[in-house]
């Protein structure tokens, strides 16, 4: 019978070097609820039926933990998921039982990532990256970008409100400063325009 060599412990799962110099990744529940160490019997007819009794309730809880700390995505999920060792299979079973009990979900997730990044100064341009990050799928992502460039007063207050935090470094009276202005507000996510339209409007201001 096969044997463990050993064990490398890393985040969310276990790895064993077998015997016969294969390795088998574990999550972290699994392997503490079969009690495997270096120089244990690795009996995989026992692994398998133990995962197949306890792996969807412990992914199941380590994302209503992980989702306990802030929100997340599906892509977000499946990817911890995926990582600590659980199967495809599992993944997509502990995704469905989360969308069905409203615990994950894409499109409120987006459209409140979006809400928020633009109060805080964000340019859709940059929010559509940090979103694609995350895993959100394209069709939703556009879809709720969409809606967020209907609400023109967020929009316009938001990019306002960079513009003002960006004035208080520079002079726009230089012209190597107001670029770097510009150039503040583009890596904001704001357009070139948008940008260029913030600045003389203060300065009108003024």
């Amino acid at each position: 019978m096969n044997a463990v060599v050993s064990v490398r412990r890393l985040r969310g799962c276990c790895i064993l070097t077998l015997e016969d110099g294969t390795e088998r990744r574990l999550p972290r529940p699994i392997f503490r609820g079969l009690h495997l160490r270096p120089g244990s019997a690795y009996d995989p007819e026992k692994v398998e039926a133990y995962l197949a009794e306890h792996a969807l309730s412990a992914a199941y809880e380590k994302c209503a933990f992980l989702l306990g700390m802030r929100s997340r995505t599906e892509a977000q999920l499946s990817r911890s998921l995926s990582e600590s060792g659980y199967t495809p299979e599992i993944v997509a079973r502990v995704l469905a039982q989360l969308r069905q009990a409203h615990y994950v979900d894409d499109t409120a997730f987006c459209q409140s990532w979006i809400r928020r990044r633009m109060d805080a100064g964000i340019g859709l341009s940059r929010i559509r990256m940090e979103l694609r990050q995350k895993g959100i799928p394209a069709e939703v992502l556009e879809r709720a970008l969409l809606e967020a460039t209907d609400d023109e007063e967020r929009l316009s207050d938001g990019l306002m409100r960079a513009a003002r935090r960006a004035l208080r470094r520079y002079d726009l009276d230089d012209p190597r400063q107001r670029q770097n202005c510009i150039a503040s507000l583009l890596r904001r996510g704001f357009s070139y325009a948008q940008a260029k339209d913030a600045l003389c409007a203060l300065e009108e201001e003024e």
